[in-house]
């Protein structure tokens, strides 16, 4: 459907934490992302600095959204 469109759209998207926020509100909200996304989560998030996974980016912290993805920092 739409939202797994955009789930899609959001593991291809340039920059910095862009598609990784997406996906994470996207899994706050409910919606269930397919399985096997561990790496591209990882890569997603690996694009920014470790440093500053604590810290929002435009939304929510690399930190958060591994925790609404389930995915281990």
């Amino acid at each position: 459907g739409e939202l797994d469109a955009l789930a899609q759209r959001a593991l291809s998207v340039d920059g910095a934490g862009i598609g990784l926020q997406a996906l994470a509100l996207l899994a706050r909200r409910g919606h269930c992302l397919p399985a096997g996304l561990a790496k591209r989560i990882a890569a997603l998030a690996a694009e920014v600095p470790r440093e500053s996974w604590a810290t929002p980016m435009d939304i929510l912290s690399v930190d958060e959204c591994l925790e609404a993805l389930h995915i281990p920092p």
